[in-house]
C-alpha cells in the first residue's frame, strides 16, 4: 500500500489521525471522513483510529456526532 497522506500515521495495520483541541463539528467530521477514505483506498483488514485530544466540544456532543457518523456510514 502506498503511504496515504490523508492520515497522520500508520502503525501496523492501523491508520491513526490525531485531532488536538477539537472545537468544531466540521473538524471532527473531517477527521472521520479522512480515515474512511484512507480505509477505502487501503488494504483489506486495515483499521482506523481517531484520537481526539483536549476537545473543546462536550463529551455528549462528541458521542452524538459519533452516533450520527455510524448511522451515516
Amino acid at each position: 500500500m502506498r503511504r496515504n497522506s490523508r492520515v497522520g500515521a500508520k502503525i501496523g495495520d492501523t491508520l491513526i489521525e490525531i485531532k488536538l483541541g477539537l472545537d468544531a463539528v466540521r473538524n471532527l467530521q473531517l477527521g472521520l471522513l479522512q480515515l474512511a477514505l484512507a480505509l477505502d483506498e487501503g488494504n483489506p483488514g486495515e483499521r482506523a483510529l481517531l484520537v481526539v485530544a483536549a476537545p473543546a466540544m462536550s463529551r455528549t456532543r462528541l458521542q452524538e456526532e459519533w452516533q450520527r457518523t455510524v448511522r451515516t456510514l
